[in-house]
């Protein structure tokens, strides 16, 4: 018999005690897990915080992506200050990403809080809830990011991988998925058949 010692720690957006009485969560759960209760407010409740949590999104992905920003421009930290961030921090920590890959893109943020608009979308297009804003901006920022350092390898996808850090095989299933396999080739093979000029 082995003897293990083990800690949970559980989170939800949702107030469990009132899932308790409509019986839309186990009691016996709800008991066992309620040893200690930590109470975070959303964001939007806490703005000092922001500015701390930027600075840390900051130097925890500068060097990952590359990016030539040392800290974000005043304007845009007011524009953080002043947005209530549906998403809270996750939502807050992928648009630093998205910044730091694209420091020059345009960043809007809407006033809905229940919906925002995709980032760089025509005017026709119609508004993308969150979870799918928040998917489709760390996608984005992922294919520009691969794209970026493809080109800087000229599309030599061993090489990508490596500076990405991700295996080759990674690589070539982003490419799949992104259907950019078919640029990869023509850009190897039309290095490899250039007639000769001598």
């Amino acid at each position: 018999m082995i003897n293990v010692q083990a800690r949970v720690l559980a989170s939800t957006n949702r107030r469990l005690e009132e899932s308790v009485a409509k019986g839309e969560f186990r009691e016996d759960l709800y008991f066992r897990l309620n040893v200690i209760t930590i109470d975070i407010p959303p964001l939007r409740e806490r703005r000092e915080d922001i500015p701390l949590l930027c600075s840390h999104f900051v130097d925890k992905y500068r060097e990952k992506y590359k990016s030539s920003v040392q800290q974000l421009p005043k304007d845009l930290m007011e524009t953080f200050m002043s947005f209530d961030w549906p998403g809270n921090i996750r939502q807050l920590e992928n648009t630093i990403k998205r910044y730091l890959i694209l420091p020059d893109s345009d960043m809007t943020f809407p006033a809905s809080k229940t919906e925002v608009a995709a980032p760089n979308a025509p005017a026709t297009h119609q508004p993308m809830f969150l979870k799918e804003v928040g998917a489709h901006a760390a996608e984005q920022a992922e294919r520009e990011l691969v794209l970026r350092t493809l080109e800087q390898t000229n599309w030599n996808r061993k090489h990508a991988a490596r500076l990405l850090n991700i295996s080759y095989k990674a690589l070539r299933n982003k490419l799949k998925r992104w259907n950019l396999q078919g640029r990869a080739t023509n850009v190897v093979l039309n290095n490899e058949t250039q007639p000769s000029t001598r």
